[in-house]
């Protein structure tokens, strides 16, 4: 499942600033997320490499966070998602 950004909210556009991120690097983390978490009825944290955004299914964006702004507990979620992908693949 992939969803395209239509709209992006006040929140996510103050994050743009603080995060030196972007709309299309939002984009890109949703295309090329290695795992979508559905974190209520419509709203989704996709999780790249390189960073993750959290959108609403029609297409609004909550947030963006780069790889370069994730806090300690993001990046050990990450670290066990990317463990968990491996042992499945073996």
């Amino acid at each position: 499942m992939s969803i395209n950004i239509l709209d992006v909210a006040e929140h996510a556009i103050q994050r743009f600033k603080d995060r030196n991120a972007t709309k299309e690097m939002a984009q890109h983390y949703i295309d090329t997320a290695l795992v979508m978490i559905k974190e209520s009825k419509d709203k989704y944290e996709f999780i790249a490499e390189d960073g993750s955004s959290v959108i609403l299914e029609y297409g609004k964006l909550l947030t963006v966070i780069p790889k370069s702004s994730y806090t300690e507990k993001q990046i050990k979620k990450v670290q066990v998602i990317l463990s968990c992908l491996e042992l499945y693949r073996m």
